[in-house]
C-alpha cells in the first residue's frame, strides 16, 4: 500500500538555515518530500506547479517577505497549511502574522516541533473528505463574533484605563475571540514551555497592549455580520457554548481531573461548536438545516458534507495550535467512544455538557426527544454512577446558581 508523503515547502533566505534543515529532516525522508528555497517568488512558482500540503516560511527576507509570501498563499493557494518560523520578529510583524499563519514557530527550533506540529494539522486534515472544505477551513484567518461583545470591546479598549479583569469578562462570552486570543499564546514565540487552555492566563501573558493591537489594529477579530447568516441564530450557539463550558468544566472538576485538565475542558466546552461558525461560509447550508424536520442536524452534516461540525472546528483549532486536549474533546463531542482513553477526561466532560444542555434546558423539556446519552460509553470509563450527579449541576446552571 502506497502512502502519500507529506508536501512540505521551507523558505528562508538563509542558505545554511535551510542546510540544516536538510540535514534535520533526512530521517523522514520516507514520509515527507520536502523542497527548499531561498525567496517567497520561487516557492510560490513551485507551487503553481505542484500541491503542496505545509508551506513553512522566514519572516524577514528580502524583496517578498514572509507577510507577503503567506498573502499570495492566502489568495492562490488557500488549502495549504501556513507557518512562521522566525527568530527576529518585532511586534506589529507579530500581529500581521498572528492574522496570516495557522502557526508561528520561534527559532532556534528542533526539528521534532516542526514534524509534530505538522503530523497533528495534516492528520486531522485527512479526515475530511472534500477538498473544498479543507480550503475553505484552512482559508480561515478570523471568526464572527457577536456585534454588542465586539461594539464593548472596542470601548473598553478606547476608555481612559481599560482594565484586564474587564476585556477578560468581554472576551470570555465571546467564542470567536477567545479562540483567536488562545491561538495566539500557544504560539512559539511567546516561549511558554507549555500549552495555554486557560483564558485568563492567556490574556495576562499576552497583555493589554497585544491585544488592543490585535482587535484594533490588525483585525484578527471579524465583526459579525447579520446579513450573512439568515438561518443561523449566533446568539443562541453563543449562549449554549459558554453554558457547555461551565458546564464541562464543573464536570471535570467534579471527577478530580488536574488543573490543567479543567481548563481544558472548559475551554473546549467553549469551542466545541466553533465548526458552525465555519459552515455558515458554506452557501445556503443553514437554511437547507432549518428544512430538515425528521434527522439529527449532525446526520444532514455527514450527508451533505461527508463530516461534521465537529470535525471542521478541530481541524481549525489544530491549524491554530490549541492543545491537544482541547482539539481532541471538540473533535469528539458527538460521538467520545471514538476516543481510545478509559477514563474520565475533557472527552467525557463536553460531551455529557453538551447532552445535558439538551435534556435539561427548561425551554425544551418535555418538548423536544432526549439526546441519548451513550451509556456503554459511560460503563466503559466507570462513569455511569455520576450521570445523576451531573444531572443536577446542568440544573443548578440554568437557574443561575453555581453547580458546586
Amino acid at each position: 500500500m502506497n502512502i502519500r508523503k507529506r508536501q512540505i515547502i521551507f523558505v528562508d533566505d538563509d542558505v545554511y538555515a535551510l542546510k540544516g534543515y536538510q540535514r534535520s529532516l533526512e530521517p523522514y525522508v520516507n514520509e515527507w518530500d520536502v523542497y527548499f528555497f531561498t525567496t517567497g517568488q520561487e516557492a510560490l512558482t513551485f507551487m503553481s506547479q505542484k500541491p503542496i500540503d505545509v508551506l513553512i516560511t522566514d519572516l524577514r527576507m528580502p524583496g517578498m517577505d514572509g507577510i507577503a509570501l503567506l498573502e499570495h498563499a492566502i489568495q492562490y493557494f488557500p488549502g495549504v497549511i501556513r507557518m512562521i518560523l522566525s527568530g527576529n520578529i518585532e511586534e506589529p510583524s507579530a500581529y500581521k502574522a498572528a492574522s496570516l499563519a495557522h502557526q508561528l514557530i520561534a527559532k532556534p527550533c528542533d526539528i521534532e516541533t516542526i514534524r509534530n506540529s505538522v503530523e497533528e494539522t495534516c492528520q486531522l486534515r485527512d479526515t475530511l473528505s472534500d477538498k473544498k472544505l479543507v480550503k475553505l477551513v484552512t482559508g480561515i484567518k478570523s471568526l464572527p463574533s457577536v456585534p454588542t461583545l465586539y461594539v464593548q470591546l472596542l470601548k473598553e479598549f478606547q476608555s481612559e484605563q481599560p482594565t484586564m479583569s474587564k476585556v477578560g469578562e468581554i472576551i470570555s462570552m465571546d467564542v470567536a475571540m477567545t479562540a483567536k486570543i488562545l491561538q495566539l499564546v500557544n504560539s512559539a514565540f511567546f516561549s511558554i514551555p507549555y500549552k495555554v487552555s486557560n483564558l485568563n492566563q492567556a490574556l495576562s501573558i499576552l497583555g493589554l497592549n497585544t491585544i488592543k493591537a490585535l482587535v484594533l489594529s490588525v483585525g484578527v477579530f471579524s465583526e459579525y455580520q447579520t446579513r450573512v447568516y439568515s438561518a443561523f441564530s449566533i446568539d443562541e450557539l453563543y449562549q449554549h457554548s459558554i453554558f457547555v463550558g461551565n458546564l464541562s468544566g464543573a464536570i471535570a472538576a467534579s471527577a478530580g481531573l488536574s488543573r490543567a485538565e479543567q481548563d481544558e475542558a472548559q475551554m473546549a466546552g467553549i469551542l466545541h461548536d466553533v465548526g458552525k461558525l465555519i459552515q455558515t461560509d458554506i452557501p445556503g447550508f443553514y437554511r437547507l438545516l432549518s428544512m430538515n424536520t425528521k434527522l439529527p442536524d449532525i446526520q444532514m452534516e455527514y450527508h451533505y458534507l461527508g463530516t461534521s461540525h465537529a470535525e471542521l472546528g478541530a481541524y481549525m483549532l489544530s491549524l491554530w495550535g490549541l492543545p491537544s486536549g482541547v482539539i481532541k474533546a471538540v473533535a469528539f463531542h458527538h460521538n467520545p467512544a471514538k476516543e481510545t482513553s478509559y477514563r474520565i477526561d475533557p472527552v467525557t466532560s463536553v460531551y455529557i455538557a453538551n447532552c445535558l444542555y439538551h435534556n435539561e434546558k427548561p425551554e425544551t423539556m418535555g418538548k423536544h426527544k432526549e439526546v441519548a446519552i451513550d451509556m456503554q460509553y459511560l460503563e466503559k470509563i466507570q462513569a455511569e454512577n455520576m450521570l445523576e450527579d451531573w444531572r443536577y449541576m446542568a440544573k443548578r446552571i440554568f437557574v443561575g446558581e453555581r453547580p458546586d
